[in-house]
Order: C-alpha cells, then structure tokens, then sequence
C-alpha cells in the first residue's frame, strides 16, 4: 500500500501448476477480490491495487485492476500441497512475489 490517502500497487505472483487462490480482504475483513487459478496457469498474475482516492492512472501492459474499498488490507495466499515435495517450491514463489509502487504523472 502507498499511503493511507491512496492505493496504489503493483502485485506480481509467479504461477504455480496448481490450484492457489490470493484472497483479498479489507480493513473490515470483507474480501473484496480472488485472483489465482484453478488449474495449471501460463505465466505470473500481474494486477495493480487501487481505491477510490487513487488519482487517474495508466493501467501497466499486461496488468488487470483490483479495486480495494479501503486503503489497508490483507492477502491470504492459498496453495494446494499434494506431497511435502511442493512445500519447497511453494516457498520460492511466495519469496518471488513482488510488490511495488506505480508512480503517477
């Protein structure tokens, strides 16, 4: 998150061949948004988070928007383990998801 005045963030979660769902929730424990797959994915989810009082922007190529009601929330990652074996590749994604913010001009 940005600021309070404002939500602007880049998310990017590399793919992982399972289900994994990112649960968003908001400061009043309402989810507001899912992003994730169900089935094998092509690719990192790219999304930018937003909220009313981000000024206009251009959305990144490749990126989809997410509205957040509210300038505080959470993200509940969820990743399906069949084996203990995916646990460590599971823990290379969620060290590889990247989180930045999108300067506005």
């Amino acid at each position: 998150m940005v600021s309070k005045q404002s939500v602007l963030a880049l998310v990017e979660i590399s793919q992982y061949n399972d289900y994994w769902v990112n649960q968003m929730v908001a400061d009043n424990t309402d989810t507001f948004a899912y992003v994730g797959y169900q089935t094998k994915s092509e690719g990192p989810v790219q999304f930018v988070l937003y909220s009313d009082n981000t000024p206009p922007f251009k959305t990144p190529e490749g990126y989809q928007r997410v509205k957040s009601p509210s300038t505080i929330g959470t993200f509940l990652l969820r990743y399906l383990v069949r084996a203990p074996e995916d646990i460590p590749h599971i823990e290379t994604i969620r060290r590889s998801i990247k989180v930045s913010t999108l300067s506005i001009e």
